[in-house]
């Protein structure tokens, strides 16, 4: 009896939540993309020179997410979380990537550009902050599915001289 009406009782489950549009993973349908989040890749990539137009090498470039905010005790505070450090080359040429979704280029995605070597180099310069969001965006490859494909992000910067010596 016990045996009987569990058998009716798991089939009644099944017919239900056959109704509600759940079934097994039985692999009839693997493949199919029913849940994820559409990504991309981003390419950064640009050149630092000097207010003569002399590319900079040896310029330290981070890429990084930039919030500033304020404490409960009224106090203003920083988060900086850095995604990739890189440097330029000697034709002041740099380039770093990013791999997410759309949300990473919202305001507090920054390119941070300092001179961390001093006067080798070519002199000491001061520092730039280029907004991602803000930077010339061209789809360089159509993804499918998820992907939605390649963005490459133009980043040129001029630096001035460090005047505080």
């Amino acid at each position: 009896m016990r045996i009987r009406f569990y058998h009716w009782y798991n089939a009644l489950l099944a017919a239900l939540l056959g109704l509600l549009g759940f079934e097994s993973c039985d692999g009839a349908d693997v493949g199919a993309d029913e849940y994820g989040c559409p990504w991309a890749e981003y390419k950064i990539r640009g050149t630092v020179t000097d207010e003569t137009g002399n590319p900079i090498p040896g310029i330290r470039i981070e890429l990084a997410r930039h919030h500033e905010y304020t404490d409960p005790e009224g106090n203003p505070q920083t988060y900086h979380h850095g995604l990739d450090t890189v440097e330029t080359d000697e034709q002041g040429k740099y380039q770093t990537r990013v791999v997410s979704n759309d949300s990473y280029l919202d305001e507090s995605l920054k390119v941070i550009i300092e001179d961390v070597d001093g006067a080798a180099n070519g002199g000491e310069f001061q520092g730039d902050t280029l907004a991602v969001k803000d930077l010339e965006k061209k789809l360089a490859k159509k993804g499918e599915g998820w992907y939605i494909g390649l963005y490459e992000l133009k980043g040129d910067a001029t630096l001035k001289p460090r005047t505080d010596n």
